[in-house]
């Protein structure tokens, strides 16, 4: 995993799926059930808040979704504090070739979350 500097981002957050998560364990594996095709090969690209950007080489989950490791990021990323994150995928390191998501019966670009305390 790479942090990314001044890729030019193809879509923006008015587009995209909105949920929240449970704040995750520092040991969590964070899974969205996306409806992707399992085994395929994807480059996903994290987003925070300050624009910083985080691109992987994935494998959609046999599941058809994809999991973010939350050890493979930097130390306290996701939290409740952390604010908005946003993430895409394509299926090239640059993003220009963005991969569609879909939720329920509707398809989005993109997908943004953030993070609550379990109650």
């Amino acid at each position: 995993m790479s942090l990314v500097c001044g890729l030019s981002l193809p879509i923006d957050c008015d587009t995209c799926y909105e949920t929240v998560i449970i704040e995750p364990c520092l040991d969590a594996t964070i899974n969205f059930p996306l409806n992707l095709t399992p085994a395929a090969s994807l480059y996903l690209f994290v987003i925070d808040k300050f624009r910083n950007i985080w691109c992987d080489l994935i494998t959609v989950n046999s599941d058809g979704g994809i999991d973010i490791v939350v050890a493979d990021y930097p130390d306290g990323l996701f939290n409740k504090n952390a604010g908005i994150f946003r993430i895409f995928l394509s299926t090239d390191i640059t993003g220009s070739d963005v991969v569609d998501i879909t939720i329920g019966s509707e398809t989005y670009p993109c997908l943004v979350f953030g993070f609550c305390y379990a109650n």
